[in-house]
């Protein structure tokens, strides 16, 4: 009877041991992809930036963001949506990020609205949106700092 515990409990341990390598092999190679839709989205986001820092002509603003950034955006959202994660650890993480993604996209749809109706008002509410961004991007970080920790996978942010 005691030999059955033994070889039960081995099982149990290399279960654990299977799983927390799927984790941590699966984290690893969200890392990578990740840092493609960071960089894909700080490039976009400097496009906006400039775009909307030129007083000069809100119509040629109006046109890059509606023609470049928003549609690249979009684009952007609908791959990082695409990403298919197994693990529980991995998944609620990405999860954080889509939710700050999908909120940065609506930020550029309303500096559009904006724009297009020439509405401080609207420019307010999409820089308060900018915020919310920022809050989501800082939570996603957190957890991710936290579960590459419980992984055991050392990990260096870029601010």
């Amino acid at each position: 009877m005691k030999k059955h515990w033994i070889l039960f409990y081995t099982c149990i341990l290399v279960l654990i041991s299977c799983s927390r390598f799927n984790a941590t092999k699966e984290m690893n190679e969200y890392l990578e992809i990740r840092k493609t839709f960071i960089e894909r989205q700080i490039e976009l986001a400097t496009m906006a930036e400039e775009q909307l820092l030129k007083e000069d002509d809100r119509n040629h603003s109006l046109e890059i963001l509606r023609n470049d950034v928003i549609p690249s955006f979009e684009q952007l959202v609908r791959d990082i949506k695409d990403v298919s994660l197994k693990t529980k650890e991995v998944k609620d993480v990405h999860k954080e990020f889509v939710k700050a993604m999908e909120l940065q996209l609506d930020v550029y749809k309303k500096y559009e609205e904006a724009l297009e109706k020439n509405n401080k008002q609207l420019f307010f509410e999409a820089e308060q949106k900018v915020e919310e961004v920022h809050k989501l991007l800082d939570k996603h970080e957190t957890q991710l700092i936290k579960v590459c920790k419980g992984l055991g996978i050392e990990l260096k942010l870029k601010k």
